[in-house]
């Protein structure tokens, strides 16, 4: 075997073995476990062998520290297993499809309404007429809609983004990431939002409400999964007595 199909069938092998440890991640699996499938398996020496153990060279396998798009030691820290950025183009995605879809709905209902009034007095009195008449209505209906929907899909991005940040930041200041911060985030943006859009006393109350209901549900699922994945968190270890810092 020449040296040039040596380097290849290595530098296969190589990549074969980085997919598997990707894969592995992928699915749960930590680096610690990968590490430890990783180690060379030395077979028990057998005491009917005569002579001392023959010496045993350990393989070098080569150690992946990285994914294709983040660490994974930061993958296996972070909220829900992801970076804040891959959290925050997440969520703004999903509030910009949610309110996309809130948005259609409810301007191609309202645009609906409006030329109903606005043509109420001259209803047409033929078929073409007619065909006219609906046919004008649902451009205006499909217009309005996307309009609309666009609109409130940019809003509750531009707001989920805002959350996010909040809590990246809460997390970064207090050194521990629990549902704390969530609840802290998710009042910010309640009484950012009231603010902006000048409720009364009994509108913001509402909304604080709503917002310190959101972030304790959203931050308890997320210390749920931290504690599934075998992580420690601050509160849960005061609770069992032992007052230590999370890991």
């Amino acid at each position: 075997m020449s040296v040039t199909e040596g380097t290849r069938i290595e530098g296969a092998a190589r990549q074969a073995l980085d997919a598997t440890i990707i894969l592995s991640i992928a699915h749960g699996t930590t680096q610690k476990e990968i590490s430890k499938a990783l180690l060379p398996t030395h077979p028990k020496s057998n005491m009917t062998n005569r002579g001392p153990p023959k010496a045993t060279v350990p393989v070098q396998h080569p150690q992946i520290y990285w994914l294709p798009i983040f660490p994974v030691t930061q993958l296996l820290d972070d909220r829900l297993s992801a970076t804040f950025s891959s959290r925050c183009v997440v969520g703004t995605a999903a509030a910009f499809t949610g309110g996309l879809g809130l948005g259609v709905a409810h301007g191609s209902k309202t645009a609906a309404l409006r030329f109903r009034a606005e043509n109420s007095h001259r209803f047409p009195t033929t078929s073409t007429g007619w065909y006219q008449y609906h046919k004008s209505k649902n451009y205006v209906c499909m217009f309005e809609g996307i309009k609309t929907g666009f609109t409130l899909g940019a809003r509750l991005s531009a707001w989920a983004a805002c959350f996010f940040y909040l809590e990246e930041l809460v997390d970064d200041t207090r050194n521990r990431r629990d549902f704390f911060s969530t609840v802290v985030a998710s009042l910010t943006v309640s009484g950012i939002f009231s603010i902006k859009n000048r409720f009364n006393m009994t509108t913001t109350a509402r909304t604080a409400r709503t917002g310190l209901y959101t972030g304790l549900v959203f931050g308890l699922l997320q210390d749920a999964t931290v504690l599934a994945r075998g992580r420690r968190l601050s509160y849960v270890e005061f609770l069992k007595g032992n007052v230590e810092d999370e890991v």
